[in-house]
């Protein structure tokens, strides 16, 4: 248990990953106009008297413990408003939950929630813990908290008297599309999956969807070997002794079966390396893939050089696992719009009303073709369920249907296609040959492209 305790800190962040603007002294940490998330956001916040402020990392914003301000910034701040942007999904746990670890999380950096809780009075996150203490120290009394959590204002109510939260996703708002994406229809032809599947950190609801998967027709990446027992120990999963139960059990215990024994499936990034699953903590990562060893993530490195397309090309459908699932409050991240902009239609694997999320920005599902009642499901075990009905009955359809389908889907594709370039920050696509090397903010991509050993720059680049 004390190594797994040991793997529940993320990398450790310094004050860079606190992004500032017109906030006094916390401006020491790191200056908005220094990083390209400035231009995601409205001109109007631009030209605010207010603060601005974006957390770029997980968990407790340690840099705001120990800010104290003037009484001229307070008094600025409560007169013209401060906004708090949280770039990445909050860290969410449970007051007294009995199966926290060490850290008060459950499920590694967060916790995720059982099927029957409803008790939002005790429900608390690491970035608003951080938030609503530094409001208190610093007599803050207008204080705006965006995060990408979808309907962040119904449950959190410990919070509600100090800070007003609202759905923003700043993550969303950067998302780019260039130009050399391949935007016509697939060769039917050349189609070999009924489905793909990309999963990078470990969670127990991709583990529940990759041994599903597994046993089907399926493009898949798992870099992890799992105890058997995970199954039993998932906080939220509840699988009785009822037929349908019975009969799914059987189905994840031999898919992990078959998940261990062919493991590591790789598509696009290769190692010949596994990562020994023993609990169901989403705190474990990949290892020895060069570039992107511990915490290292390569969805920077997609949009540049989309090396899952040719996979994407070759599958009927994508079934999406988004960064969380047994929550309440939905978050959407590049792994729908990858879909999107590949063409691909999708089964979302993500808390309750994420389709509803997404329609609400204007995009189409599929709900025309199959069944998408799960979306509305806040009883995780039993969307998760209803997910893998859906896996199972898609996968049944002959080939002949599932290609008209894709051809009646054709118009949806184009919509959301479109509409995802234009919520772009240009709002066209990007020019794919105008990036230039200096752009590329995740360094360790060097180890996955042909370098030049004059310039030290991938060849092609300028």
């Amino acid at each position: 248990m004390t190594e797994d305790l040991s793997q529940t800190d993320l990398v450790e962040h310094n004050n860079t990953s606190l992004l500032t603007h017109q906030c006094g002294e916390v401006a020491r940490s790191s200056a908005f106009a220094d990083s390209q998330i400035w231009t995601f956001l409205p001109r109007s916040l631009r030209q605010t008297k207010g603060g601005l402020m974006c957390w770029m990392a997980n968990t407790h914003i340690t840099p705001l413990h120990d800010v104290k301000h003037t009484d001229e910034e307070r008094d600025r701040l409560n007169e013209h408003g401060l906004i708090i942007y949280l770039y990445e999904p909050m860290c969410s746990y449970i007051m007294n939950d009995t199966r926290a670890l060490g850290n008060g999380f459950n499920c590694g950096f967060y916790s995720e929630y059982p099927s029957d809780y409803d008790a939002w009075d005790d429900n608390r996150s690491a970035e608003l813990d951080s938030i609503s203490y530094y409001a208190f120290q610093n007599n803050l009394t207008n204080v705006t908290v965006r995060t990408g959590d979808y309907g962040v204002e119904n449950y959190y109510p410990y919070y509600s008297e100090q800070l007003k939260l609202e759905c923003d996703d700043l993550f969303l708002h950067g998302l780019s599309v260039f130009d050399h994406i391949n935007t016509k229809k697939k060769n039917y032809d050349e189609i070999t999956a009924d489905f793909i599947c990309t999963s990078w950190r470990y969670t127990p609801a991709r583990n529940i969807i990759a041994a599903a998967l597994s046993r089907k027709n399926s493009n898949i990446s798992w870099f992890y070997q799992v105890d058997n027992k995970v199954l039993d120990n998932i906080q939220w999963l509840t699988l009785s002794e009822e037929k349908d139960d019975a009969a799914l059990y059987k189905q994840l215990v031999f898919g992990l079966d078959r998940l261990n024994q062919r493991s590591p499936w790789c598509l696009d990034k290769y190692t010949e390396t596994t990562v020994w699953i023993e609990e169901p903590y989403g705190h474990f990562y990949p290892k020895s893939i060069k570039g992107f060893e511990d915490y290292a993530n390569p969805v920077s490195v997609n949009p540049y050089v989309l090396p899952l397309e040719t996979y994407y090309r070759k599958s009927f459908v994508d079934v999406v696992c988004e960064s969380r699932f047994a929550q309440p409050t939905a978050n959407l991240s590049e792994k729908v719009f990858q879909a999107i902009q590949f063409k691909t239609p999708f089964i979302l694997v993500a808390p309750p009303h994420s389709l509803r999320y997404l329609k609400e920005m204007g995009y189409k599902t599929f709900d025309t073709w199959w069944d998408e009642s799960y979306d509305a499901e806040e009883d995780h075990s039993k969307r998760m369920k209803m997910i893998i009905k859906l896996i199972n009955e898609y996968a049944e359809l002959p080939t002949e249907t599932k290609v008209q389908q894709l051809e009646e889907m054709w118009e949806v594709f184009r919509h959301n296609f479109d509409l995802h370039v234009k919520n772009t920050p240009i709002k066209r696509l990007r020019e794919y040959s105008a990036i230039r090397w200096n752009e590329i903010q995740d360094k360790q991509w060097v180890a996955e492209v042909e370098m030049d050993p004059t310039t030290g720059r991938p060849l092609g680049w300028e």
